[in-house]
């Protein structure tokens, strides 16, 4: 992607658009960490309030702005910064500022990205994004953007043309505390 196509994506993010991007999974619905924002993707989805968002950044610092760090352990803090073969969520303490985005839950799910467009994005814009699976409530993951399309047709800002996406199932989900697998 040129530059100046993610200084778009970056303007539209800080102008708290919803943007259609694939990740390491499936594509995803992501804008910043606005609660306006955030609620113009509850609003497309048909989406209870009540579930939390992923938060995914190709930097760690940005995603330790939104965990509460207190218990974290050295250990703790290296699978957060692993990389893993297959893309893997940790479900972590959340800071008090961030329930807003985590529902009735005390813990935020967290993503180091190593997707190329959202590194590079997250880059630029120096601090995270919110993502969540691109479809309406209860209804399967868009895996392309024609799905996007068909899902939401022109109410989502921008829809990213990835040609050669290949979609798998949903990121890995795991309780960073307790090393439980939440979703496999």
């Amino acid at each position: 992607m040129h530059k100046n196509d993610l200084e778009k994506l970056v303007f539209l993010l800080k102008a708290q658009k919803v943007l259609a991007l694939p990740t390491e999974s499936v594509y995803g619905l992501s804008t910043i960490l606005e609660s306006d924002a955030v609620a113009k993707i509850v609003a497309l989805k048909k989406r209870s309030a009540n579930k939390g968002f992923i938060v995914l950044s190709s930097n760690i610092e940005h995603l330790l702005r939104v965990i509460d760090q207190t218990h974290l352990t050295d250990n703790h803090l290296a699978k957060l910064q692993t990389h893993y073969n297959r893309a893997t969520t940790w479900v972590a303490p959340v800071k008090p500022e961030f329930r807003w985005l985590t529902g009735p839950f005390e813990s935020i799910a967290v993503r180091l990205t190593t997707h190329p467009l959202l590194s590079e994005l997250t880059n630029m814009l120096d601090q995270a994004i919110v993502s969540t699976s691109a479809n309406i409530s209860n209804m399967p993951a868009a895996t392309s953007a024609h799905e996007v399309y068909d899902y939401f047709g022109e109410k989502v800002d921008y829809i990213y043309p990835q040609a050669d996406f290949v979609a798998t199932k949903p990121s890995r989900l795991i309780d960073l505390l307790t090393g439980k697998i939440l979703r496999e």
